[in-house]
């Protein structure tokens, strides 16, 4: 495998700052980007947001997939994610 070579898998996502990651006055609030989640997006994708925790996650692959496995799901993940956010408005680029 790759990673027997010491090899690392980056994955990087951008996100467009919207209205929901600013205040009243238009300015970006951290805090907000924050509460953002950071997760890779898993095999199967959720439909639901029913679905909070890894818990209900490997429920609702099992109920998609008997065969499900998570340690197939797991090993085909990246090691390094990077979000990075741009905000088009102000020509800025957070991440």
């Amino acid at each position: 495998m790759i990673s027997d070579l010491g090899i690392k898998i980056v994955e990087i996502k951008s996100t467009r700052v919207t209205q929901r990651h600013k205040n009243y006055r238009g300015d970006i609030v951290f805090e907000k980007i924050l509460m953002d989640d950071f997760l890779t997006y898993p095999k199967y994708l959720r439909n639901s947001e029913d679905i909070t925790t890894k818990e209900k996650y490997y429920s609702y692959c099992k109920m998609k997939n008997s065969n499900y496995d998570l340690k197939e799901e797991l090993s085909n993940m990246s090691d390094i994610y990077i979000r990075v956010y741009m905000d088009d408005n102000q020509k800025k680029v957070l991440s």
